[in-house]
């Protein structure tokens, strides 16, 4: 039986590994929560994060840019709009 490495804190491209929520039943792999610089929380195989396979939560497939909280000049961008969403 292996032992569950500790990842806490542990950063995966744009995913930190928040805490371990359990193991994997058909491929034996510690599950991670993790949180997206986009704000997302997923859950992730250990596995898929160590070897570079899962590095975000998806939102970089579907186009998002990861903006938020980045700084332009005296501008912050603190959310992500949808196209179908009205300030």
């Amino acid at each position: 039986m292996s032992k569950i490495i500790d990842l806490t804190g542990k950063v995966f491209g744009n995913l930190t590994a928040l805490e371990c929520v359990g193991k994997d039943q058909k491929y034996r792999n510690a599950l991670w929560k993790c949180s997206c610089a986009c704000g997302s929380v997923v859950v992730v195989r250990s596995v898929c994060l160590n070897n570079g396979h899962t590095k975000s939560c998806g939102c970089e497939r579907n186009g998002i840019s990861l903006l938020t909280n980045k700084r332009f000049g005296r501008l912050v961008a603190k959310s992500y709009l949808q196209k179908n969403n009205r300030i």
